[in-house]
């Protein structure tokens, strides 16, 4: 009988960063390898990656990576996992060109990577395990999850799904598969939880296609502004562009890029002469425009749309109607509150949807109950989500499903994250085995170098953020150890430069004052720094309460 382990390196009380291990013996099979947005108190980090050091110790079991979803949330570590780990990738096309574009910008080789692309509704082998392929609906195509075949039965993983019978080719999910899946016996569900607060079926409340109907049939000029990975709404607009025979115009060069490589890679098939430029909208009406960006991208290309474009000759007026999809991102509020504040003050009409008018591309309750019955598991992981949801996700399925507290595992302790909890499997049933803990941490990408950030560069940026700075700048004599410059004391962020001159002027005291002493007890540059630093902050402090950076530049010449 095979030893089965599980565990979460990322994904559990958080949002983002997905990552899950499955352990068969001796071989480790990763699904997905996300990121997650940094809080706005964590100036100058870009993303949160999980840490790798469980994988990078144990590489040579690492059988396969399934990225199960081109979005950041699932793939943006790659890049970063493949320079320690040299396993093959399992995803789809578009999957792939996500995962190669983000290798550019962390300035990643992917030359020696082994691609798989997997086809939906299939079963492959690797490392001589069966593995299941099966399509789902997300905002994404060709999205999929993971059955991972166990002798105890399935271990099945989808990082984000809902049920929509009417989606188009490349957004279904094929429910006979799922069935078929089940009759082989599914040991353990990885599920969803972003969206379990969410009542009923996602669908068809998540569409947008009744909501923006009527003003296509309008006079107005439509500017669209939505997420750039919001395909299955993209195609939405797409399709009532062409049932109204109208143009579109992608607003960023960005979008138009994907878009164009989407196209010549057979990725996605939109009609060759749907798509214009900037020069057709100067002799012609009949287009619509489509602005899309990532989140605070977003938001700021909408916040400067009042203010029009003279390069790309768009100005408002009131012939435009401006529809903002998705006005509801946990994190965002500022920014949009901002860019749609901005946007009123226009000549245009504004329509902005959020939760109330369209639901998440997520899996809302009935969808999380049809899945479960479809699969039947034994044992269920509420996954991907703050652990607010993940605990409503177990009283969900408990309360409602009538499955026992002892098959639902709360996979994360939240009075101790840092500890990953491995769950262990024999004989079908669910065992304790006594093993040395495993600790993580969240790895900082700092601009685009890894892990660069520590926690005590991350306390320096907030004191400049919130406190400002003061530099100081003096020369020393070599062999006489005295100021032989002018003292240069900058001081920003906490002060306005006119009431600044008398303490500008303590502080060159101070400087003076410092250089004597140490001088006098016996020379140490090092230890002059901290006098100083020490010195100014009680004077600053005692001066306006603030307690900034203190940068001392003292150079011996």
């Amino acid at each position: 009988m095979e030893n089965v382990k599980i565990f979460s390196l990322g994904g559990l009380d958080e949002n983002g960063k997905w990552m899950y291990i499955v352990e068969i013996n001796d071989d480790i099979f990763v699904l997905d390898a996300g990121s997650k947005k940094p809080e706005q108190s964590m100036p100058g980090i870009e993303y949160i990656l999980p840490d790798f050091s469980y994988l990078i110790e144990n590489k040579n079991k690492v059988k396969a990576i399934f990225i199960t979803q081109p979005i950041d949330e699932a793939l943006c570590a790659v890049p970063r996992l493949l320079e320690a780990v040299h396993a093959p990738i399992y995803t789809s096309r578009i999957g792939r060109y996500y995962i190669t574009k983000n290798a550019k910008l962390f300035n990643v080789d992917l030359v020696n990577t082994v691609w798989n692309i997997v086809e939906i509704n299939a079963y492959i082998q690797i490392a001589g395990h069966k593995i299941a392929i099966f399509g789902t609906t997300t905002s994404l195509p060709y999205s999929f999850g993971v059955a991972v075949h166990t002798n105890q039965g399935y271990i099945t993983y989808a990082s984000s799904f809902f049920f929509d019978f009417s989606a188009e080719p490349g957004f279904k999910t094929d429910l006979p598969f799922l069935a078929d899946i089940a009759r082989e016996k599914v040991l353990l569900s990885f599920i969803d939880s972003k969206n379990c607060h969410t009542v009923g079926f996602t669908s068809p409340n998540h569409k947008i296609t009744s909501l923006i109907r009527d003003e296509f049939e309008t006079d107005n000029r439509l500017i669209f502004g939505l997420f750039s990975k919001d395909i299955f709404r993209f195609n939405e607009i797409v399709k009532l562009a062409v049932d109204f025979k109208k143009k579109i115009l992608l607003y960023s060069r960005s979008q138009r890029n994907e878009i164009n490589d989407f196209i010549k890679q057979n990725i996605i098939y939109y009609p060759e002469d749907l798509f214009v430029d900037f020069d057709y909208t100067v002799k012609h009406q009949d287009y619509i425009i489509i602005l899309a960006g990532e989140y605070r991208h977003l938001y700021r290309e909408l916040f400067r749309l009042q203010q029009g474009n003279a390069e790309k000759n768009l100005f408002l007026s009131e012939n435009d109607t401006i529809i903002v999809i998705n006005t509801d991102n946990l994190g965002y509020e500022k920014n949009i509150s901002d860019a749609l504040d901005e946007l009123y003050k226009s000549p245009a009409k504004i329509k902005a949807f959020g939760k109330k008018e369209i639901i998440k591309l997520e899996a809302s309750q009935e969808d999380i109950k049809l899945m479960l019955k479809l699969l039947n598991p034994k044992y269920i992981v509420p996954i991907n989500a703050e652990y607010k949801n993940l605990y409503e996700n177990c009283q969900l399925i408990f309360e409602q499903l009538m499955i026992s507290p002892t098959q639902i595992i709360l996979m994360v302790d939240p009075s101790n994250p840092e500890e990953i909890i491995q769950e262990h499997f024999r004989d079908g049933e669910r065992v304790f085995v006594q093993e040395k803990p495993l600790k993580v941490t969240d790895n900082f990408v700092d601009g685009y170098g890894f892990g660069e950030a520590g926690n005590t560069v991350l306390f320096e940026r907030k004191k400049l953020y919130n406190s400002g700075v003061v530099i100081l700048g003096v020369g020393i004599d070599k062999k006489n150890k005295t100021i032989n410059t002018s003292i240069d004391i900058q001081m920003r962020g906490f002060i306005f430069v006119k009431m600044g001159a008398d303490l500008n002027r303590d502080l060159e005291a101070i400087v003076n004052q410092a250089v004597v002493e140490v001088n006098t007890s016996g020379w140490n540059l090092e230890y002059l720094k901290e006098i100083i630093i020490s010195r100014f902050k009680h004077r600053i402090y005692k001066f306006n309460k603030k307690e900034p950076v203190i940068i001392p530049c003292i150079v011996e010449n």
